[in-house]
C-alpha cells in the first residue's frame, strides 16, 4: 500500500497480520486513523516507511506476537 493523500480509517490497522504474511506500507501523505490498535508485524513480517502524513491510534505495537517482526522507519510526518 502506498498512501499519498486522502484518508484511511479503521478500527485496527494491521500490517502483516497472519503468520507467514508479508506487508509493506509506504506513507508519504494523507491520514490513517485507527480508533484502536496499530500493529506493524502482528504475526508476519511488516514494514512501515513514513515520510509524511499522519497516523493516529490509541496503542501502537511493532513486532506484536512471538512470530511477528516489524520495522518502522519514520523520516517525516507524525505517528501518535
Amino acid at each position: 500500500l502506498h498512501l499519498i493523500s486522502g484518508n484511511l480509517t479503521s478500527t485496527i490497522g494491521n500490517i502483516a497480520r497472519s503468520a507467514g504474511s508479508f506487508g509493506t506500507v509506504i506513507m508519504s501523505g494523507g491520514t490513517w486513523t485507527n480508533s484502536s490498535l496499530f500493529v506493524v508485524g502482528n504475526d508476519g513480517r511488516g514494514i512501515l516507511t513514513q515520510t509524511g502524513g499522519q497516523i493516529t491510534n490509541t496503542d501502537g505495537e511493532i513486532g506484536y506476537n512471538a512470530g511477528g517482526v516489524g520495522v518502522a522507519t519514520l523520516s517525516g510526518g507524525t505517528w501518535t
